[in-house]
């Protein structure tokens, strides 16, 4: 959570428009780094925070967006606890992104159920995943076009020599978790899908 503000802080530090919209227009002064409280603090007096994804982390927040990243491995009791945070905001917005999930992913499956079968009006549900039995083939046409569409910056910012990379030195499961985007019942299975 951490390295991730860091990361934000740098990016504000590089733009001459966000570093105008922190407090005194300069990082340093907005950026504090207060062991389990860093924040960013905006010219508006409102702060950007990252916070764990835990059951207390996020209690007695208050929140106009919220942004919950690798919701594959987040609990219910964290999700439960972040809802509160931006029951009071008016128009506030929560933002949930993950790569598949695996069995124990329950939040994040449940969600996908309720999304695809019966989603709130307020609730929007964009999945980019390859083709289910997407066969791994790096000379296909075929599987080129199945990882673009679980990675729509192929191409962009994400190249095919990384793609090939990173299939040539994971496993089955991470590569359908990680790069295809698919589900899978187990990331522990020592079997490769079709050896039995």
């Amino acid at each position: 959570a951490s390295k991730s503000l860091e990361i934000m802080a740098g990016i504000i530090d590089r733009n001459e428009f966000l570093r105008s919209q922190v407090k005194g227009g300069n990082i340093e002064k907005a950026y504090k780094r207060t062991n389990g409280n860093n924040r960013i603090i905006l010219e508006s007096g409102a702060e950007v925070r990252v916070v764990a994804a835990t059951a207390d982390s996020s209690r007695g927040l208050t929140a106009d967006c919220v942004w919950i990243d690798e919701l594959r491995h987040v609990g219910t009791e964290a999700l439960d606890a972040v809802k509160s945070t931006t029951l009071t905001r008016p128009n506030s917005q929560r933002f949930y992104t993950s790569n598949a999930g695996f069995k124990d992913s329950h939040v994040l499956n449940d969600m996908r159920e309720r999304s695809l079968n019966k989603p709130p009006v307020s609730v929007g549900y964009y999945e980019y995943s390859a083709p289910t039995f997407l066969k791994i083939d790096l000379n296909s046409k075929a599987f080129w076009e199945g990882v673009a569409h679980a990675n729509p910056a192929l191409g962009i910012t994400v190249s095919k020599e990384a793609i090939a990379e990173s299939i040539s030195t994971s496993s089955h499961e991470s590569i359908m978790t990680e790069l295809l985007c698919l589900w899978v019942s187990s990331l522990q299975s020592p079997f490769p899908p079709g050896s039995i």
